[in-house]
């Protein structure tokens, strides 16, 4: 089964199959920035409280997405 759209709606995002039947209902989060951030045709990714998850057509998590991490170095003793 392949996604066919995905929508956001109040906080939740509706998956779709070709057929139109809603396959699966993501919690989206509240936060700023947080929602629908895209969809192929096997997976929706989905900002959640600040981080990236991707999704199956079913709505399980396949892979929260790597995070980046500010690192600061400091300077060396001359």
């Amino acid at each position: 089964m392949a996604i066919s759209s995905a929508v956001e709606r109040h906080h939740i995002v509706f998956v779709y199959d070709h057929k139109g039947r809603n396959t699966a209902q993501i919690f989206a989060g509240h936060c700023p920035g947080d929602g629908l951030k895209g969809f192929t045709s096997s997976t929706v990714t989905v900002r959640k409280l600040g981080r990236i998850f991707v999704h199956d057509e079913l709505g399980v998590v396949q892979a929260p997405a790597q995070t980046s991490v500010n690192v600061r170095f400091a300077p060396q003793p001359s």
